[in-house]
């Protein structure tokens, strides 16, 4: 089979052709060193016309002679990568692009950074890495054991402030929030999936996993070194960095998940596919569960009316209303951890929704309002959240149990109602 040649992109090209749609914000994936980014530039090559890439293939730094040339290539671009030793501001329009990078857990960033210069001889700090183990090396060169990720990200973004220590925990979140996506290196496989949704793009099979030449053991015996006080401590800003990327992570596939979720429940209720299973109907409403909960449960023998559901430390479901009618909601709470089922809060967005608490029998019941209004805002479905005040692992209430699983309060059922008021 043939395959005739592509033109390259022109300025008179449709949108439809690849060509950069008018107005588009291309994507700017600021590659911080070691975090994965050649798996994440062929994530992008899989794609795209080699046009439409800067640098092309193989460059992977940005060069001072290279900002005139992407500024005014800017027009054709859809995708913006690189190295960068500079404060990027007043070099490229920042505003006018969307910002990536990935994150990487700080003590495996500073290990292959190290095994990196041991294994490249081309590299100026060979020498250096190949005669001093690891804690040496970082005594005689502690810039690249300092919250590396965080002054990288700061230093090109211009977040750097006279007078004030570089490493600080709010210049490192501060970083974080001129950026459209945000990946973890360690969950590489869902954040380029996340990202290709994100940026509405084509989510190809990875073509490159980054591959160090470290041996297993070197890999290990690096790490175990930097695991001591003297090294963890340097890296403070950078953890903040890696555990605020995971929440964000979390939570765009926590959104996702809930959008699915909603969607099946309403056109499960309309009738136009099949209903998914639920916790509790009522006419044209119901209600099923979304993340935070632990497998079903039984007191005593399994019997309808004796399951039950802890929750984790906290746990979401969602309620859909085809008609859009307010509706009451109640849970049966069976056990908690060892608090007033009472002081249970019921989240929708972040609103606290009022609650009434009665006897359960046993237990207690919980119950809450949703009314018409909230059902019109948010296309006919609600995502509640549930928070104990408390959460414990069973192993903490009874040391001889080995269940290590943070759990809040049990739900043996929920029940819906149309709300009359």
């Amino acid at each position: 089979m043939s395959v005739e040649p592509t033109a390259p992109p022109d300025a008179g090209a449709e949108p439809g052709d690849g060509a950069a749609a008018p107005g588009e914000r291309p994507v700017f994936f600021i590659h911080t060193p070691k975090t994965g980014g050649n798996t994440v530039i062929s994530h992008f090559l899989a794609f795209l016309p080699v046009g439409q890439v800067f640098p092309p293939p193989p460059q992977l730094t940005l060069l001072d002679g290279d900002f005139a040339t992407a500024r005014e290539r800017l027009p054709g671009l859809r995708f913006l990568h690189g190295h960068v030793r500079v404060t990027l501001t007043g070099l490229l329009p920042l505003d006018r692009l969307r910002l990536v990078t990935f994150v990487r857990h700080p003590v495996r960033l500073v290990a292959s950074h190290y095994l990196y210069f041991r294994h490249m001889p081309d590299l100026p700090m060979h020498q250096a890495a190949k005669s001093l183990g690891i804690a040496d090396f970082l005594r005689r060169y502690p810039s690249y054991g300092t919250n590396p990720q965080t002054r990288y990200l700061t230093l090109a973004l211009g977040l750097r402030r006279g007078g004030v220590h570089q490493e600080v925990s709010d210049q490192a979140l501060a970083a974080l929030e001129h950026f459209d996506f945000v990946g973890v290196t360690e969950r590489m496989e869902d954040s380029l999936s996340a990202l290709s949704e994100h940026c509405a793009l084509p989510n190809f099979p990875p073509t490159r996993q980054n591959e160090g030449r470290a041996s297993r053991d070197e890999v290990e015996a690096t790490e175990a070194v930097l695991r001591s006080d003297e090294f963890l401590m340097r890296l403070g800003a950078d953890f903040l960095l890696r555990r605020e990327a995971e929440d964000r992570l979390d939570k765009w596939f926590a959104t996702r998940r809930a959008a699915r979720a909603r969607s099946a429940l309403l056109q499960g209720l309309n009738g136009t596919s099949p209903m998914p299973w639920v916790a509790a109907r009522a006419g044209d409403a119901a209600l099923s569960f979304l993340e935070g909960w632990h497998p079903q449960g039984w007191m005593g023998e399994p019997r309808d009316g004796a399951q039950y559901w802890w929750t984790e430390d906290r746990a979401r479901i969602v309620v859909a209303s085809a008609s859009g009618r307010g509706l009451r909601v109640r849970l049966h709470v069976v056990q908690t951890v060892g608090f007033d089922p009472a002081r249970i809060r019921v989240i929708l967005g972040n609103r606290v929704l009022k609650t009434e608490a009665g006897p359960g029998e046993p237990g207690t019941e919980i119950g809450f309002r949703i009314d018409a209004a909230t059902f019109a805002r948010n296309r006919r479905t609600a995502v509640i959240e549930f928070a104990g005040p408390r959460s414990a692992t069973f192993a903490e209430l009874d040391p001889a149990t080995a269940d290590h699983r943070l759990r809040s309060f049990a739900v043996r059922r929920f029940t819906i109602e149309p709300d009359e008021a």
